[in-house]
């Protein structure tokens, strides 16, 4: 029941944002396009007085008494979309969009498993050695003659 509940109002939420917004669309529309202000009641009296005089209705006013009309129909094919949308899915989606774009730069990079490597474990002792015969090669050994030459120069030239 409170589930339910949470949701009709949800759909009266967003549906009625959702109008709002479609409602400042229309004036928006109107007041560029036709240039009448669709809040106004003089545009109505207007209209009206038009259309009492004998006036014919061409297909561009046609166009825009459709559009009059048509507001509430669109308001109420949202709502109607609303009430079938599930809301949690507007938490979700987005944190679902953020994820498959962070897996597609990973999804370059692919991993063969028959390639890869499976080695015996070693001993702390064992990975010690490796690693000091690694550096030991690194390190570049001086020549021991060369050595001898600098010790005897120095010691020459303090005396």
């Amino acid at each position: 029941m409170i589930k339910k509940l949470l949701h009709i109002i949800c759909v009266l939420a967003f549906g009625s944002a959702v109008c709002a917004l479609i409602w400042l669309l229309y004036v928006l529309f109107f007041a560029i396009v036709y240039k009448i202000d669709i809040l106004s009641a003089q545009t109505y009296l207007r209209i009206s007085r038009f259309w009492n005089s004998g006036g014919t209705l061409n297909g561009h006013d046609t166009l825009m008494i459709f559009a009059l009309f048509s507001y509430f129909p669109i308001c109420l094919f949202v709502f109607y979309k609303l009430s079938k949308y599930k809301f949690l899915n507007l938490i979700i989606k987005p944190y679902e969009w953020l994820q498959n774009r962070t897996l597609r730069n990973y999804k370059e990079v692919s991993v063969n498993i028959k390639n890869l490597k499976i080695e015996d474990k070693k001993t702390i002792e064992q990975v010690v050695h490796e690693r000091l015969e690694k550096e030991r090669g690194k390190v570049k050994q001086p020549n021991k003659d060369e050595l001898r030459k600098n010790i005897i120069e120095k010691i020459n030239e303090q005396k």
